[in-house]
């Protein structure tokens, strides 16, 4: 399973809430995300499920959400 496999439900909820400028990349076995979402709620939802993955598997994700409208 690849990397971006393992977060497909942080990255399905990305598109589903229609982030913008959003950079996914791998680095060094850390996936990197970037995005601009449109309020707290959805960056609060996103956030819970890339923890949910987390305390399943480890963290391996750098995650930086920000709100904008």
């Amino acid at each position: 399973m690849s990397i971006k496999d393992k977060y497909s439900t942080v990255l399905g909820l990305m598109r589903e809430f229609m982030a913008r400028e959003v950079v996914v990349r791998e680095e060094r076995g850390t996936l990197i995300i970037r995005g601009n979402v449109r309020n707290k709620h959805q960056k609060q939802l996103i956030l819970e499920k890339a923890d949910e993955v987390n305390v399943e598997n480890g963290w391996d994700i750098d995650i930086k959400i920000r709100v904008k409208n």
